[in-house]
């Protein structure tokens, strides 16, 4: 995942962009979330058509073919003073990478941990609304197409959360960033039932107008 998500993307832009990548990241977040309002439909209609053995078989075809082509096309490569060196010291490299740490402050370690323990309780949830949906007897087409809306309606935050990280100071934004899921999901334990009794079935009469 690390391979082809945001990683590479975000090398590639502070490599082009440098000091101010506000705006890149803008269009490169906003660009994913509407990705997730086409694509997360669109696999569930494949999954019902051609199982999910195919369907994954399919898309990562799809993926290799027109990705591969436009870093091979498009992507220039503008490498760091380090990368110009015809021989690189990997030793070196690694213990350099080694001091760095040993010189690490107690803020680099919580930051660290506030990232991957929200992310990780934020991925959690994530993996499984999908079958939480299913068992309160929602369909599943139904839970992509709903799964896939939050991408549009992501859209104002993801392009104004990167723009605004030049004008604010970061410790505010990820401090923002990790509130809010977090209070969305203690509010999760006092929402109201009502909506699960209307979907008694896969597909009832209120469910499914």
């Amino acid at each position: 995942m690390a391979c082809t998500f945001y990683e590479p993307a975000h090398v590639a832009i502070e490599q082009w962009f440098g000091g101010r990548q506000g705006r890149p990241l803008g269009v490169l977040t906003l660009l994913a979330g509407l990705s997730a309002t086409i694509f997360i439909p669109l696999t569930q209609r494949l999954v019902e058509d051609l199982g999910w053995r195919a369907r994954r078989s399919r898309w990562g075809a799809v993926t290799f073919t027109v990705i591969g082509s436009l870093v091979l096309l498009v992507v220039r490569d503008r490498p760091r003073e380090e990368a110009r060196a015809e021989h690189v010291d990997l030793r070196g490299m690694y213990e350099a990478m080694a001091a760095g740490l040993r010189r690490t402050t107690r803020v680099f370690w919580l930051i660290s941990a506030a990232y991957f323990l929200g992310l990780t309780a934020t991925f959690l949830m994530l993996c499984y609304q999908v079958a939480y949906l299913q068992d309160l007897g929602f369909p599943a087409g139904r839970v992509a197409a709903a799964i896939g809306d939050t991408g549009v309606i992501s859209l104002p935050g993801r392009f104004s959360i990167p723009v605004l990280g030049d004008h604010v100071r970061p410790p505010l934004l990820v401090t923002a960033i990790f509130a809010f899921p977090a209070i969305s999901a203690l509010l999760l334990f006092e929402a109201g039932e009502w909506w699960r009794s209307t979907c008694t079935s896969p597909c009832s009469e209120r469910c499914c107008p």
